[in-house]
């Protein structure tokens, strides 16, 4: 987790992660929960986490193209993790598992 509050932005996913995170918990003022399961396989264990969410409609991260960080704009980085999160906070509003909400 250290990592990701670090968001150095020569590890993309890191920066990313950490970003999406200060966004939601600084900005957004939401609860980030973060779950975590050892394994002693843990390259598989990821692998088969990031399919199953992804083949089950839930939209991650990961699903960015990530980006070359000697030749990538920082702010244009911040800007696209932002976005998407924008796209997290309004599919989670249109969802019919949604509390209704006054749009």
């Amino acid at each position: 987790m250290d990592d990701y509050s670090a968001k150095q932005f020569a590890a993309p996913t890191d920066f990313r992660v950490g970003e999406a995170i200060c966004y939601f918990r600084e900005l957004k003022r939401f609860q980030v929960v973060v779950r975590y399961k050892r394994s002693d396989k843990s390259r598989e264990c990821e692998y088969k986490t990031i399919r199953d969410l992804q083949t089950s409609g839930v939209r991650l991260l990961n699903d960015l193209v990530s980006y070359n960080y000697e030749d990538a704009n920082i702010e244009d980085e911040r800007s696209v993790v932002r976005k998407f999160c924008e796209i997290l906070i309004h599919s989670a509003a249109m969802s019919p598992l949604a509390p209704p909400q006054n749009l």
